[in-house]
């Protein structure tokens, strides 16, 4: 949860400066203003998109692969079908220090039983899936 506030307070001292930036030279408070609200909503998208993304959901599930594919082509994300919980994603995460997707694909069989550690949700409106950030138990490997 520190990463969390730490984005929070980084958020908040960018608007700020991104503000003030775009206000000095005008001579008029609704353009420092404009500029604030602008810089806001487009800051505040991106860390709501990374906090839910990153902290919203952290646990422990039991999982039964179905299938696994690369869901955009070679460069597409890693993702995984499960009958449990649904489909998750295997993708790098900066935010927790997780730069191992490969590795991880690797550990997470064709089709059968694995536990992972999950963090994120699930918004279809959005397409996030909960993100496997390591395998903690499989029958099966690759």
């Amino acid at each position: 949860m520190t990463g969390y506030v730490i984005m929070i307070v980084a958020f908040a001292i960018i608007v700020i400066a991104v503000a003030a930036f775009f206000g000095l030279g005008t001579e008029s408070f609704g353009w420092g203003l404009v500029a604030f609200l602008v810089s806001g909503l487009i800051l505040g998208w991106a860390a709501l998109s990374a906090g839910l993304t990153t902290f919203a959901e952290d646990k422990i599930a039991t999982c039964t692969v179905i299938s696994k594919d690369r869901g955009g082509g070679e460069d597409g994300a890693y993702r995984v079908y499960t009958e449990e919980c649904g489909v998750l994603t295997n993708g790098d995460n900066p935010f927790l220090n997780k730069y191992n997707s490969a590795d991880i694909w690797t550990q997470i069989p064709d089709e059968g039983p694995v536990t992972v550690h999950l963090v994120g949700i699930r918004n279809g409106f959005f397409s996030w899936f909960p993100n496997i950030i390591e395998v903690l138990d499989s029958e099966a490997t690759n």
